[in-house]
């Protein structure tokens, strides 16, 4: 059973020294019997209890010659403890209640000994990645070639060709006109002169 508590020596003949709290009952003495074995000439054989109750440990005097002391003061009845309390075993042991973040394991007589925390590793990266989200290009404008090739003029040529149609016909009926003018031929060829005039 580990409470997570430990009793450190802050003065006496073994200062530096832990004990953790593994017990539901925890005696403090100078018997070799006891949980806790602390040397000094005003410690009685069996001096303090600890007892836990209801999860939190309550010290008490064993009928010591030179007392119990939490705090200060001395104690004369059952009396819950916290971490940062000082107990004093007679007046010259003192001891600390301190609270143990990792695993502890300490015998009797035996230096503390703290199990290192595992280490906290971050997850890896997920293995797989959507593929990205392919987006067209936009499309680029491209001008026409310079310079800009001439417009078409299907109009025009059609109405140049149909006024030289119309030009060559005047010329030609003038002519005949004219033929028809001066010779009974071109007479007859227009229809002005009746055949039988030029044949008789």
């Amino acid at each position: 059973m580990v409470s997570g508590f430990q009793l450190l020596v802050q003065q006496g003949p073994q200062a530096g020294q832990a004990f953790a709290l593994n017990k539901p009952i925890i005696t403090i003495g100078r018997e070799a019997g006891n949980d806790i074995v602390l040397e000094g000439p005003q410690v009685s054989r069996y001096h303090t209890r600890l007892t836990l109750q209801g999860g939190v440990y309550v010290v008490e005097d064993m009928g010591s010659t030179n007392g119990t002391f939490l705090n200060g003061q001395r104690v004369l009845r059952p009396t819950p403890i916290t971490p940062g309390d000082m107990i004093g075993v007679g007046e010259g042991i003192l001891l600390k209640v301190q609270e143990v973040a990792g695993e502890t394991v300490v015998e009797r007589g035996q230096p503390q000994v703290v199990m290192p925390s595992p280490p906290v590793y971050a997850p890896p990266p997920p293995a797989y990645a959507p593929p990205p989200v392919y987006a067209p290009p936009p499309p680029v404008y491209a001008p026409p070639p310079y310079p800009y090739p001439p417009p078409q003029s299907n109009g025009v040529s059609c109405w140049v060709w149909g006024c030289g149609c119309l030009l060559a016909l005047a010329l030609a009926l003038g002519c005949l006109a004219a033929l028809a003018a001066f010779t009974p031929l071109g007479a007859a060829l227009l229809g002005l002169i009746p055949p039988g005039i030029l044949n008789p």
